[in-house]
This record gives structure tokens, C-alpha cells and sequence, in this order.
């Protein structure tokens, strides 16, 4: 019985052996900053950002129709008046150009600032109609 007790010895003991243990590795990644973009500036800033002066180059064109006349021949909507619709048309006629679209929006801008401030738009034919809190 001696053998087999030392047997049972042997086989714990090689299941009771453990490996030598691998060195843990810890490594950092390297650490990368983030780029800066550099932003340029107009020497206006936003005063004469790209929208305001194509809405600027729109009332500018608008008040050349109306000064040569051209608005002057137009029919007239009622309660848009010579503004809106002149705006009306270069938003319908005007398509996809650039220049119409920036007219129009000039053109709405003008009429909406003439009846908030007067109450009646320029040009508008009857002045029967009634525009709430005037």
C-alpha cells in the first residue's frame, strides 16, 4: 500500500505545481492632441456675413426696379402692394436664381417691415382693407 499512497502523492503534487507566472505588461498608448483648425475671419466680422449682403445686393436690386419704373408697370396684388409683389414675382419667375431669390427675400422683408411699422404697404391700391391692431 505504500506504493499507491506515494502514487497519490506524486499525481497532487504535479496538479499542486503551478507555472511561473507571466510578467504583466501594462503599456500607455501614446496620446495625440487634437489639431486645431484655424478659423479666418473677415475684417468685418459678422456684419458683412455671406447672407446679409446677398439680402443687401437683393434690396439694392429691388430698389433699382422701382426707381426706373419697372415696378411701376406691374399689377399690383392687394395687400401685398408694390413690394410684395414684386417679391411674389421674382420668387415664382425667378426660378433657381440666385439673385432672384435674394430680391424676393429683400422684397418680403421690405413689405412685412412697411406694415408693421405704418400699417399699410407702399403701393398697396385699396386702403379699405383692415390689417389687425392698426
Amino acid at each position: 500500500m505504500a506504493s499507491k499512497a506515494i502514487q497519490v502523492r506524486r499525481a497532487l503534487s504535479t496538479i499542486r505545481t503551478a507555472r511561473a507566472s507571466r510578467p504583466i505588461v501594462i503599456r500607455q498608448t501614446k496620446i495625440q492632441k487634437a489639431k486645431k483648425h484655424r478659423h479666418h475671419k473677415g475684417g468685418a466680422g459678422g456684419i458683412f456675413s455671406g447672407n446679409r449682403v446677398k439680402i443687401m445686393g437683393g434690396a439694392f436690386a429691388l430698389g433699382l426696379l422701382q426707381k426706373s419704373g419697372i415696378a411701376a408697370n406691374l399689377p399690383k396684388i392687394p395687400l401685398l402692394g408694390e413690394t410684395g409683389t414684386i417679391g411674389l414675382a421674382a420668387h415664382f419667375l425667378g426660378g433657381s436664381s440666385r439673385l432672384a431669390q435674394d430680391i424676393a427675400t429683400a422684397a418680403f422683408a421690405i413689405a412685412a417691415f412697411e406694415l408693421g411699422s405704418t400699417g399699410a404697404i407702399v403701393g398697396d391700391a385699396t386702403t379699405e382693407g383692415y390689417v389687425a391692431g392698426f
